[in-house]
């Protein structure tokens, strides 16, 4: 981002089957910069081992997706949309909103 002059995220938008829990823990959670929105797919424990590797979503069952919920209501995030996945149950798409950023936009920029 600094190379290219940029100091904001508007949206961040991923499906990396199952990796998207690294991508929070070892990424996310210590950036400096985070999104206006956030869209992606969340692949739990029990997600089909054809499309998402076991290893990458072993023990991320109810506990660890209400952790993930938890810091990112804490970074000021809303859910704004939530889609089950017809093929796979264990796995829905999310488009999450950062309220205190949006509160801190001028009126027009809103």
């Amino acid at each position: 981002m600094a190379e290219l002059g940029h100091e904001n995220v508007d949206l961040l938008k991923f499906d990396i089957e199952g990796f998207e829990w690294g991508l929070f823990e070892q990424d996310f959670y210590g950036c400096s910069v985070r999104p206006m929105q956030l869209s992606f797919e969340l692949h739990t424990e029990k997600a089909n081992p054809v499309c998402v590797p076991k290893t990458a979503v072993a023990g991320r069952g109810f506990a660890a997706v209400n952790k993930l919920f938890s810091k990112l209501y804490g970074f000021g995030y809303r859910v704004v949309s939530k889609e089950l996945n017809d093929g796979d149950h264990a796995c829905a798409e999310f488009v999450w909103l950062n309220v205190g950023k949006l509160n801190a936009l001028p009126s027009s920029g809103r």
